[in-house]
């Protein structure tokens, strides 16, 4: 082989190697981690509208054929004793129920992120569970599922968005107003169970872990003092920095 081929190999062989990405989950505000999506949100806690955003996404480790949905479970723990009021959001008779939801819209600059369903999933917060695994702890379990037409072929490599996890700024402030917001927390997406047309059920085959370190983990006004989960999430959840978008691409190759 000539030096020029070999060169020629080498940058082949990178570009194909930028879009092989580690199996695994990510969990980030605003988008996913291949679009610069953000490690930690910070909230100035003085507004009743607006809204964020946490993006969940995942690379499977081998293909899979007929995907036709997953549970995700993600957990939430808190620097407090028990679970703040503002993050109660679910539950009837919460002190703001109503005020967190899952859909299945991709964010509009997501370019690098893939929709695992094409756009034809239904997504859904089937369960909000506080006080688990511990007093200051909640269980999000969020569903998502596409129609038997609708059935997705995947493949290894791309970063797939799987939901997305609207948290309102309702009853932060003012008469009414539920404690707990300026509370540092942590959450880690746990895993996704998969189901397939091809079974074996309840579940296929399920996908846990990040894909590189802490990029299964996201905090919420920096995360300082918040205890582990079971299993070691979230332990001294303190992020630095967000990473710039150069950095997450060299994280890729």
């Amino acid at each position: 082989m000539t030096p020029r081929s070999t060169l020629a190999a080498l940058f082949l062989t990178s570009l194909l190697a930028a879009d092989a990405h580690a199996a695994g989950l990510n969990l980030r505000w605003t988008d996913c981690l291949s679009d610069a999506g953000q490690a930690n949100r910070n909230f100035l806690c003085n507004s009743n509208t607006g809204s964020d955003v946490l993006i969940g996404a995942f690379v499977l480790p081998a293909a899979a054929n007929g995907v036709s949905g997953f549970v995700a479970t993600l957990d939430l723990a808190s620097a407090g004793a028990t679970v703040p009021a503002w993050w109660q959001f679910f539950n009837a008779g919460a002190c703001r129920q109503a005020s967190g939801i899952v859909t299945g819209v991709i964010p509009l600059t997501s370019t690098h992120c893939v929709d695992y369903a094409q756009g034809q999933e239904t997504n859904a917060l089937a369960q909000y569970n506080v006080g688990v695994p511990g007093a200051n702890d909640a269980e999000f379990i969020v569903t998502s599922a596409l129609p038997l037409p609708a059935v997705q072929d995947l493949v290894a490599g791309p970063e797939y968005y799987g939901f997305t996890v609207v948290i309102r700024h309702e009853k932060t402030v003012g008469f009414g107003a539920c404690a707990g917001c300026t509370i540092p927390a942590c959450l880690n997406l746990k895993s996704l169970q998969f189901t397939t047309t091809a079974g074996p059920f309840p579940f296929a085959f399920t996908v846990s872990g990040p894909t590189q370190p802490g990029s299964d983990i996201v905090t919420w006004q920096g995360g300082a003092g918040v205890p582990a989960l079971p299993g070691g999430a979230c332990a001294g959840a303190t992020p630095t920095r967000n990473s710039t978008w150069g950095e997450v691409k060299a994280i890729y190759r």
